[in-house]
């Protein structure tokens, strides 16, 4: 099964994201990811067998012990890659310190020991609003984030690491919660 370790964000933030998303309008050959789905990933797994489950989980408590909930913002714009051909339009996210790198490195490491390929990039905290499908007018691009990008579209607080399913179907990717570990709940080793 398709996995993958994220935070979910608060509804006041998922709206004003969705809000966004709308008043960008419609960016020929993007597809926008519905507003129920969006959420901070932190790590994708990737394909995994059932058996696998309970090692993730327990990486998981693992990458949050000791680390008390934390609030974030959501604001700004932005595409990756950079400076080519973007393939993922994004939002910003703003936390003090760097909590969330943390727990990515930890979630990144004890899931190359499980065999999971580690990220050879630095981890940049962000939500994924829509995937680019075929090239993309660089000046609409520019017009629609324009609309947008001085915004904050709210505050959330990473209070569970949740480990989701998720399954691809032609109109969108569906997203199944397996679990979730709570910050401030895990004890350090």
């Amino acid at each position: 099964m398709r996995t993958f370790i994220a935070f979910d964000i608060s509804d006041e933030t998922r709206s004003g994201l969705g809000r966004a998303q709308r008043d960008m309008g419609r960016l020929a050959g993007v597809r926008w990811v519905r507003p129920a789905g969006i959420h901070l990933t932190m790590k994708f797994v990737g394909d995994v067998a059932d058996q696998a489950i309970p090692d993730i989980f327990e990486v998981m408590r693992h990458g949050v012990a000791g680390v008390e909930p934390v609030e974030f913002a959501v604001r700004g714009l932005g595409w990756f890659p950079t400076g080519r051909r973007p393939r993922v339009l994004w939002a910003g996210v703003d936390c003090e310190g760097d909590v969330l790198s943390g727990i990515a490195r930890r979630l990144d490491e004890g899931l190359a020991d499980l065999g999971v390929r580690p990220e050879n990039r630095a981890f940049r905290p962000h939500i994924t609003l829509g995937r680019v499908r075929e090239p993309l007018d660089a000046e609409a691009a520019e017009d629609a984030f324009e609309r947008v990008v001085r915004r904050e579209f709210g505050r959330s607080v990473a209070n569970e690491l949740v480990l989701y399913m998720s399954e691809l179907h032609p109109e969108g990717a569906c997203y199944m919660r397996m679990g979730a570990v709570g910050l401030g709940e895990a004890k350090s080793p």
